[in-house]
């Protein structure tokens, strides 16, 4: 099912549902554009269909190499390296490179035959590589994914979506490691053999090309066609973009990105530290509430509305400092919804009267048998005797 759906919608025809958006006109069969720190989808094309992303896949690759391995761990060739198909990076077996060379070699050469490597090292096979490859790409909230290779090489089964590999390449960006390598030109390795063979030039011609660009990745197989994901920064908001079966890639890139600085702007809705008692007050919280992160919004020039809210979890009480006490909602004028959480800056005072109107005897630092004993003492529960006199 999930092949044969790939197969039917390399068919369908780009902007035939999309009016006179000025993004009408570019020739990619799928693509999205995301701003990277809310996630919001600020347009795409067949965004949830499942296409052959080619070397992009090697974003999740990288990904998992850096969260995997040590920068100087040492990862080896193996004795079958030669039979990996267009091995760009020409490994030996046996051939030792450390995981961060390796990383630049995936990211700037494109190595298949290093991302081979790399799945051997971390999994043991490329078959386990790719459960682990699937896992992550579910867990960042990736819903049209299946990934068999850990390079793109062609296989009918490996597919994703542009939204999902927007959302991958966000993941990857959140790491100043992965960034570092997806916004170099040129990288000179250390390896073990084939010494002569160490300058790794990226493939992304538009981080000559462009002041702003700062990634990510490009691709191509027949099957596939040009594939590509960009990224660039101005003005403080970064915007990813991802093309699969883009005829002319280069120029739906620049429209895309200009289009999409032009319309919108990342504003700080809410900066991060402790919220003033006003807005904690209406939830019912009774103790400092803290926004880790600042909340941002990506909205249009033109100017939008953008609605704040707290929303207060309703587990037992009271919170202790550092529980997780609710979230921060912000939802703008696309109906595109962020929810941040919020922490307790201090322990919630217990309260002294309980839900159903009980003595909290906690609260007040006694006890039953606290109670107990004082009236003994003072003889309220002591039987009296009957006087003599």
């Amino acid at each position: 099912m999930f092949v044969a759906g790939v197969i039917a919608i390399a068919l369908s025809r780009p902007g035939a549902f999309e009016s006179n958006h000025p993004l009408r006109s570019t020739t990619c069969y799928g693509g999205a554009i995301i701003e990277e720190k809310t996630g919001k989808l600020l347009w795409g094309r067949d965004v949830s269909v499942p296409r052959y992303p080619a070397s992009t896949t090697k974003i999740l690759t990288t990904l998992l190499l850096l969260e995997k391995c040590k920068p100087d761990e040492v990862i080896v060739a193996p004795p079958e390296i030669l039979k990996v198909g267009e091995a760009s990076m020409h490994l030996q077996p046996g051939e030792r490179v450390r995981a961060r060379s390796l990383a630049y070699a995936l990211m700037l050469r494109s190595a298949n035959d290093g991302c081979y490597s790399v799945a051997k090292h971390i999994s043991g096979s490329v078959a386990a590589f790719a459960q682990l490859m699937n896992a992550r790409a579910k867990q960042i909230g990736c819903k049209n994914t299946n990934f068999v290779t850990p390079n793109g090489l062609h296989d009918r089964a490996h597919a994703t979506s542009p939204l999902d590999l927007c959302l991958i390449a966000r993941e990857a960006m959140k790491r100043e490691d992965f960034r570092e390598i997806a916004r170099t030109k040129v990288k000179v390795i250390e390896r073990s053999k084939n010494t002569a063979d160490r300058r790794m030039e990226s493939k992304n011609k538009f981080l000559w090309l462009d002041p702003s660009a700062d990634g990510i990745k490009t691709g191509y197989t027949v099957p596939a066609g040009h594939t590509y994901v960009g990224s660039a920064t101005r003005d403080g908001m970064r915007v990813i973009d991802s093309i699969l079966f883009g005829p002319k890639w280069k120029d739906d890139h620049k429209k895309m990105m200009d289009w999409a600085f032009s319309e919108y702007e990342l504003k700080v809705q809410q900066p991060s530290g402790i919220l003033s008692p006003e807005m904690v007050k209406p939830t019912g919280l009774t103790c400092s509430v803290e926004l880790r992160e600042p909340a941002y919004a990506c909205v249009h020039r033109s100017g939008d509305l953008v609605e704040t809210s707290i929303e207060a979890k309703k587990e037992l009480r009271p919170f202790k400092k550092g529980d997780r006490v609710g979230s921060f909602v912000v939802k703008d004028k696309d109906g595109y919804v962020q929810k941040l959480p919020l922490y307790a800056a201090s322990d919630e005072p217990v309260p002294l009267v309980g839900k159903k109107g009980v003595l909290n005897l906690p609260a007040l630092g006694l006890s039953a048998a606290g109670i107990t004993f004082v009236g003994w003492r003072r003889g309220t529960f002591r039987r009296r005797s009957k006087s003599l006199f």
